[in-house]
């Protein structure tokens, strides 16, 4: 037992730069708005996340890439920065926002979006504010 603790923490030690250094990126628009982000399309990456990170350059984010659409959860543990939650269904329209989500350290709560989700988009806080993203907005992968 003792060695599987030891290994997991290795891995969650040396992970974000395994992971940033393998991690492909994608740019994501909403009609001219575009960002660039990240994506998490595997056990590991989806894992991991912004877990750990200091900060997020304010036009990066994260693109969650699940295999089927389902109620994905997520949560705000071991996290630094405030996020904004853009959960897409499969045919890449926004569905719901969760903004302004705080990082948390025990006892976290998970966010559960209300309907099957195929991708989930993570940018700074009061990205979809200063860029009025809205429910129904069609996002556009390149």
């Amino acid at each position: 037992m003792r060695v599987l603790i030891h290994f997991l923490a290795i891995t969650f030690i040396l992970l974000p730069d395994i992971t940033t250094a393998q991690m492909q990126e994608t740019k994501l628009c909403f009609g001219k708005t575009c960002i660039l982000a990240e994506v998490a399309n595997t056990p590991e990456t989806r894992a991991r996340g912004l877990m750990f990170r200091e900060n997020l350059p304010e036009n990066n984010g994260m693109l969650f890439v699940f295999e089927k659409t389902d109620f994905h959860a997520f949560w705000m543990k071991n996290m630094n920065i405030a996020l904004d939650f853009i959960w897409l269904d499969q045919d890449k329209r926004v569905l719901w926002i969760d903004e302004n989500i705080l990082p948390c350290v025990e006892k976290c709560p998970s966010l559960v979006p209300t309907k099957k989700i195929k991708y989930v988009l993570e940018v700074n806080a009061g990205w979809t504010k200063r860029h009025n993203i809205k429910v129904k907005n069609k996002v556009v992968f390149n």
